[in-house]
C-alpha cells in the first residue's frame, strides 16, 4: 500500500509538472502557512483519470493566467496554505472570470486564458484536501469538487473533434474516476452516495453538469460559513427561471430534475416537489401565483437540453 501511494503521488506530480510546462505558467505562489484540515478517510486514492496534455491551447495567446491575488476576490475563510483554501481561492478567481451574469460559461475565454491549467490545479488541491470535520464543510467541498471536476472534464472533451453534447461524453458521470479528499469516486457516486445523503434537496440547484437544462453556475465557490444562504439563492434563481420551470395553459411544466430525484423533495419544510417550488417561487410571479391557487396542479416534465451551457458570443 505504501508503494502504491508513493507511485500515485509521483505520478500526480509528474502529471501536473508536464501540464505546467505545456502552458508555460506556474501555480499560485506560496503564502503564509496556517493550519490545514487533517482528518482523511481510509479509502486510498487513484490517479487522476485524464490527460490534460491532450488539450489544445492557443499557441499565440500571451495573456497571463489570472493574477494572484486579485484585489476584487475576497480571501477564503480557510487558510490559503490548506488544499481547500488554495483550491477555493483559485476557483473563485476562475469562476469570477468565466461565469457570465446569467450563470453560463464563457468557454472561449476559459481556453484562451489558459484556465485549463487553473482548473487542473484546483482539481489537484481538492484531491489532497483533508476530510472536512463538519457536515457543512463536507457539503461545500463536495459541491465545489463536483462542479470543478465537471468543468475540468468538459474543457478537455470540448477540444476534441466530434464533441457534441454533454450526454454524449462517454462515462463522464458513471465511469471516470475522480478523487476528492483522497477518496476515489465518480461524479455519480459523489452526488448519490455523498451529497444526496445530506438530505438537503437544495443541492440540486447547486450541482451543474454543464448542460443548458442544468441550474446555472454560481460565480463563487460554496463556503461552509454561508452555504445556507448560497443554496437558497441558487434555488430562487433555478425555480424562477422560466426556461426551467413555467406555467403553460394551466399546466406546470418543470425541470426533469424534479422527476429524476422526486423523493429528495419530500423532506421538511417542503414536503413535495410542488412544496419545494412553492417555497422558492416569487409570490408575485406567474409561477408563485399559480402554485398558490393550485395546491395539486397537473405536471409535465420539460425536455432536457444537454447542449453545453455556453454563453452567447458578444
Amino acid at each position: 500500500m505504501n508503494f502504491q501511494r508513493a507511485a500515485i503521488i509521483v505520478g500526480t506530480l509528474v502529471f501536473f509538472l508536464l501540464l505546467a510546462w505545456r502552458c508555460g505558467k506556474a501555480g499560485p505562489p506560496e503564502v503564509p502557512e496556517d493550519q490545514a484540515l487533517s482528518a482523511k478517510p481510509e479509502t486510498a486514492p487513484r490517479p487522476l483519470p485524464t490527460q490534460v496534455s491532450e488539450v489544445s491551447l492557443p499557441q499565440d495567446d500571451s495573456s497571463p493566467i489570472l493574477e494572484f491575488p486579485p484585489s476584487h476576490v475576497p480571501l477564503p475563510l480557510e487558510s490559503l496554505q490548506s488544499p481547500i483554501g488554495k483550491a477555493n481561492y483559485t476557483y473563485h478567481q476562475l469562476l469570477d472570470s468565466i461565469v457570465t451574469e446569467d450563470g453560463l460559461v464563457n468557454y472561449d475565454l476559459f481556453a484562451k486564458r489558459k484556465s485549463v491549467l487553473q482548473i487542473g490545479l484546483i482539481v489537484k488541491e481538492y484531491t489532497k484536501a483533508g476530510f472536512p470535520d463538519t457536515p457543512k464543510k463536507q457539503l461545500a467541498l463536495w459541491c465545489n469538487a463536483y462542479n470543478a471536476n465537471v468543468l475540468f472534464q468538459v474543457m478537455m472533451e470540448r477540444s476534441k473533434p466530434g464533441f457534441t453534447t454533454i450526454d454524449k461524453i462517454d462515462g463522464l458521470f458513471d465511469k471516470r474516476p475522480i478523487i476528492v479528499a483522497s477518496e476515489a469516486l465518480t461524479l455519480n457516486t459523489l452526488e448519490n452516495e455523498r451529497i444526496r445523503t445530506m438530505k438537503d434537496p437544495r443541492i440540486h440547484a447547486a450541482l451543474v453538469c454543464a448542460a443548458m437544462s442544468c441550474p446555472t453556475l454560481r460565480n463563487e465557490p460554496y463556503r461552509h460559513d454561508k452555504i445556507d444562504a448560497q443554496l437558497d439563492e441558487q434555488c430562487v434563481k433555478w425555480v424562477n427561471d422560466i426556461t426551467k420551470n413555467r406555467v403553460v395553459d394551466g399546466t406546470l411544466q418543470i425541470s426533469r430534475i424534479f422527476n429524476w430525484y422526486g423523493s429528495d423533495f419530500d423532506v421538511e419544510p417542503y414536503g413535495s416537489v410542488t412544496g419545494f417550488l412553492r417555497h422558492f417561487a416569487d409570490p408575485d410571479g406567474e409561477l408563485g401565483k399559480f402554485l398558490k391557487a393550485n395546491p395539486s396542479p397537473p405536471i409535465e416534465w420539460m425536455p432536457y437540453d444537454w447542449t453545453l451551457n455556453m454563453s452567447s458570443p458578444n
